[in-house]
């Protein structure tokens, strides 16, 4: 009987689950320096050819909106300036602001996996770039 009423109480928590999960994902960028009509895609970096959402500027402003199964690597390709911009998201709000310029100071918010994927690399790319100089030392000096 317990194990009865447990799985009753479980069902909706079950149902909220399938519900948020359907809901997709929203990206609303305001950048500068893209042009106008420029074509935005994202695309699943597991597999490139996997274009998730496609959309066109429209007086600096895109949205683009889908679905992903599980959280991801992603790349916002922007076709007119030939550039990427990296994003680990899942089916999230998430607001992009900042210059296409200069995608390194991008402001990203409203995806928790990317705020995690940008500790990671805030922790990991400095010890990587120093441990690819000292096998490029390494590798340059005669036995």
């Amino acid at each position: 009987m317990k194990k009865l009423l447990f799985l009753f109480l479980l069902a909706p928590l079950q149902l909220l689950a399938q519900q948020t999960s359907k809901t997709g994902f929203s990206i609303t960028a305001t950048l500068k320096g893209v042009t106008e009509n420029e074509v935005i895609t994202i695309n699943d970096m597991n597999n490139a050819d996997d274009t998730l959402a496609r959309t066109l500027v429209k007086k600096g402003v895109f949205v683009l909106k889908g679905k992903v199964e599980e959280p991801n690597l992603v790349s916002i390709n922007f076709h007119g300036s030939q550039k990427k911009l990296m994003l680990f998201m899942g089916n999230d709000q998430i607001s992009i602001s900042g210059d296409v310029n200069s995608l390194q100071s991008i402001n990203v918010k409203g995806s928790v996996y990317h705020n995690d994927f940008q500790e990671f690399q805030n922790t990991f790319n400095p010890r990587f770039q120093k441990i690819t100089a000292m096998n490029q030392e390494i590798g340059g000096k005669p036995n």
